[in-house]
This record gives structure tokens, C-alpha cells and sequence, in this order.
């Protein structure tokens, strides 16, 4: 059985994180922040609307039945 020698290969791992910038992964984070804080905003009008529809549902129930 003869062996022939051959060049090991380059040892890279699986994945490699592409390089950004400073300015790249701040933008990033900026985004992220304002996309939260956007969910977060949406999330408390909707509570809002739905007490104002549950209060106005309440009075109009009320109204009903005096």
C-alpha cells in the first residue's frame, strides 16, 4: 500500500461571523432599539383601545338595562 503525501487543509471553522464595522453594529443596535420600542408603543395603544372599547361596552350595557 503506498502512501502519497498531501497538503493538510486549511483549518477554517464552519461558520465565520462577517466582519462589520463600528458604525455597521451601532446602526444595528439603533434598529433594534427603535423596533422595540415601536412594539412596545404598540403594545400600550392597544391596551388603550381596548379599556375605551371595554368602558364604552360597560356604559352601553348599563344603559340597557336602567
Amino acid at each position: 500500500m503506498s502512501y502519497t503525501a498531501t497538503a493538510p487543509a486549511s483549518k477554517k471553522s464552519a461558520y465565520q461571523r462577517p466582519y462589520k464595522s463600528r458604525h455597521q453594529r451601532r446602526e444595528t443596535d439603533r434598529r433594534k432599539s427603535d423596533e422595540a420600542s415601536d412594539y412596545k408603543f404598540l403594545i400600550r395603544v392597544g391596551v388603550a383601545i381596548g379599556l375605551v372599547v371595554a368602558l364604552a361596552l360597560g356604559i352601553a350595557a348599563k344603559g340597557m338595562v336602567g
